[in-house]
């Protein structure tokens, strides 16, 4: 599902992202009270990130948005199941 143009999503100001420790889910941030996730897809044969909103991926794309912070590895944060 690769996003060619920036979406609703990406638009957004996030600046919580926090790496986990997590294999899929890597990074993780709070967004008006619903958990927003990425997930590293399998480059180039896939998107290099997945937006998954509330466990539903909403898009794929491979260029992170200039609106977001990019987390350090030191942030490290588990997923909550």
């Amino acid at each position: 599902m690769s996003a060619t143009t920036t979406s609703k999503y990406r638009e957004r100001h996030v600046t919580n992202w926090r790496s986990t420790d997590h294999p899929i889910y890597q990074m993780v941030a709070e967004v008006d009270g619903d958990r927003w996730e990425i997930a590293i897809g399998d480059f180039p044969a896939e998107d290099l990130y997945h937006l998954v909103v509330q466990d539903q991926e909403v898009e794929g794309f491979n260029e992170w948005p200039a609106t977001w912070n990019k987390p350090s590895p030191s942030s490290r944060h588990e997923r909550g199941e």
